[in-house]
């Protein structure tokens, strides 16, 4: 019997936050999703060009997790700093 089985390696990939960098979903966020049972993406400024832009990457990050067997969707944050900063732009 394995020490790890396939259900706590679930569990693991629930309780990590990962980023990734540029405006489109990277294949080493997709293989977190798909391989390792990512359940959580955290969103920065360097993924964030406007509003229609930023549901593509969740949407899409939202299809990988289905596609891959999550039980639940992604839990996605967004950078967001005090003060007058926003990072998400209406066009």
């Amino acid at each position: 019997m394995p020490l790890v089985t396939d259900e706590i390696k679930r569990e693991i990939g629930q309780h990590f936050v990962f980023g990734f960098h540029g405006h489109e979903v990277s294949e080493d966020i997709r293989t977190l999703i798909r391989d390792y049972h990512l359940g959580n993406v955290i969103l920065m400024k360097r993924n964030v060009a406007n509003a229609k832009q930023t549901r593509k990457i969740v949407r899409e990050l939202q299809s990988i997790a289905k596609e891959s067997g999550h039980a639940k969707p992604l839990l996605i944050g967004i950078d967001q700093e005090n003060g007058a900063l926003f990072s998400i732009h209406i066009d």
